[in-house]
């Protein structure tokens, strides 16, 4: 097993998504808002 986390960073928010393996994404995605009350 080999888990990572990948974050797109953008503008206004970040989309967050973690993998088990290569290919295989644990749970949904979800984004963090940029803004004083986070996700």
């Amino acid at each position: 097993m080999n888990p990572v986390v990948g974050m797109d960073v953008a503008k206004r928010e970040n989309q967050v998504q973690t993998f088990l393996d290569k290919g295989k994404p644990y749970h949904k995605n979800f984004s963090i808002q940029h803004n004083l009350n986070g996700p």
